[in-house]
């Protein structure tokens, strides 16, 4: 399967643009990265809440899986906070 990398959250792209990105890509695994608080806003929209992620912070990661991007569907499949990761890489 291709993977692309993107830096589609950098700046103030709302998550409605940065999925429209995504669709353009038409890749099956897509790496994103970015910035608070467009992480968060992205999250949000994916899981259709409000709520936010109070443990995805500085060097954080998210799995989400998109399931579809019209109507969006999609679920979150993993939350590493730094710490964890710090404790993976030992």
């Amino acid at each position: 399967s291709k993977i692309v990398c993107t830096d589609a959250l950098k700046g103030a792209s709302p998550p409605a643009e940065v999925f429209r990105q995504l669709e353009k890509l038409k890749a099956k695994d897509v790496v994103c990265f970015g910035h608070e608080p467009q992480l968060h806003l992205l999250i949000c929209e994916v899981l259709h809440t409000k709520v936010g992620i109070e443990d995805l912070k500085k060097a954080g990661v998210a799995c989400l899986k998109l399931e579809r991007l019209s109507p969006l569907k999609g679920q979150l499949l993993a939350l590493y906070p730094a710490k964890t990761l710090r404790l993976l890489g030992k």
